[in-house]
């Protein structure tokens, strides 16, 4: 006869009593204090006696009503062979921030527009004063979006000077601004070896966080827009930065360097794209991701779904409510004696492993 398989996890998803019984009784799972456990049924088809990662093959937990009723039908002629599972994991009692994002995301790969030092550095400014009137926390642009020329004609970089002289500008107007960390971008700029950089900006409360991230995996376009410079492209030594901003871990990446793993688990994952197509965010559970590229395309993923932005009019900017996890309080009441517990309204063997 088919049957039904309890699996009891820890709160590092470690297996710690299997348990199974021909039957359910909704009045025997009460004696479970659902304060102390979520409860989740595997579909049918997952064979709970070859679970790996249980956080990954949960649907959102259920309440014994559910449970009971499915196993009710579970046990209607004819059963299927494969064991049906029921999973308890402690209970978790997750708070949420708000965390308002502002995304631009124009589509500067067909603007004919020219820009330079001073039209770039009002562009910038505006964007700033628009996310803070949008109240929003994250501020982040496109790749490639500070140069001087147009998006379909002839890029030109900034001087050194030039890039010195506008992350002065654009830190000291994030002095003293409710907005928390501004992302605008990445700035196409010579040094004074002429060589040709795609350079990672970023500012928090009146100073550049002086993260120094260069695109690494450059493109065979770029490469031949910088040696049309008569110039070599200055390829970074790692595609991403990693940092931590208010308790947070962040991590950017530009464009292609996407392609590549971050170096360790984040909170919030910013990807800033000229044309990246399908970005690989890898936030963690609970966490945010943040898209935008310069051909008009941008997301901003939560825990709720992702929100997919449609393309910015040129200098008006979108922002979206996002909420990230915070600490995760574990509800009151001894899990591991509660699980104990339940062994003994089983009527087959309980195994604690």
């Amino acid at each position: 006869m088919s049957h039904v398989l309890f699996l009891v996890f820890d709160q590092q998803n470690r297996l710690v009593l299997r348990a199974q019984r021909g039957r359910f009784y909704a009045k025997s799972f009460a004696q479970a204090k659902r304060a102390c456990f979520d409860f989740y049924l595997l579909g049918e088809g997952v064979d709970p006696r070859t679970v790996g990662d249980i956080r990954s093959t949960l649907p959102t937990s259920l309440s014994l009503g559910d449970i009971e009723g499915t196993i009710d039908r579970f046990f209607t002629p004819p059963t299927p062979a494969t064991p049906l599972g029921v999973v308890l994991l402690p209970k978790d009692e997750v708070g949420w921030i708000s965390m308002r994002t502002g995304t631009y995301s124009p589509n500067l790969a067909a603007s004919n527009t020219e820009m330079s030092f001073a039209s770039q550095a009002r562009l910038l400014m505006s964007l700033l004063d628009q996310a803070i009137q949008h109240q929003c926390r994250i501020f982040v642009a496109p790749e490639q979006l500070v140069f001087k020329g147009t998006g379909r004609g002839r890029k030109e970089p900034f001087s050194q000077d030039e890039k010195d002289e506008l992350e002065g500008i654009l830190a000291n107007q994030t002095n003293g601004r409710d907005l928390a960390l501004f992302l605008p971008g990445t700035i196409w700029w010579q040094d004074a070896g002429g060589q040709v950089h795609n350079s990672l900006l970023a500012f928090s409360e009146g100073a550049s966080l002086g993260l120094d991230y260069d695109k690494k995996n450059w493109t065979g376009e770029e490469v031949a827009a910088a040696r049309d410079l008569g110039s070599s492209p200055v390829q970074g030594a790692c595609s991403y930065s990693c940092f931590n901003w208010k308790g947070f871990e962040i991590g950017v990446q530009i464009c292609a360097d996407c392609a590549d793993a971050l170096g360790r688990a984040v909170d919030i994952h910013v990807i800033l794209g000229w044309g990246t197509g399908a970005p690989l965010l890898r936030q963690r559970a609970g966490g945010l991701g943040i898209y935008t590229d310069s051909q008009g395309r941008g997301s901003v993923e939560d825990e709720f779904g992702p929100a997919r932005l449609d393309a910015d009019a040129p200098g008006t900017i979108t922002a979206t409510e996002a909420f990230i996890a915070s600490s995760v309080h574990r509800a009151p009441g001894d899990w591991r004696a509660t699980a104990q517990k339940l062994a003994g309204v089983f009527r087959d063997a309980a195994n604690e492993l």
